[in-house]
């Protein structure tokens, strides 16, 4: 998810594109642990996180709601 927020190595960005081009489910510890990453290594501001986690949710291909089989 960071990759996908960052853009910052088109290597990884392919790969993580490619994980959740048809659908990709992100569990809540993923999307805290995303946003501590954007806040202490990228230094993003609150403001900013908040505009990555808006970017994120409203993509098609990736949902916080609790998985099911």
């Amino acid at each position: 998810m960071v990759r996908l927020v960052t853009r910052d190595d088109k290597k990884q960005v392919k790969v993580a594109e490619s994980f959740v081009a048809e659908g990709a489910w992100i569990s809540h510890i993923v999307l805290a642990e995303t946003l501590w990453v954007l806040e202490s290594v990228y230094d993003l501001d609150a403001e900013q996180r908040a505009t990555a986690v808006e970017m994120l949710m409203n993509n098609a291909y990736e949902s916080c709601y609790p998985y099911r089989q």
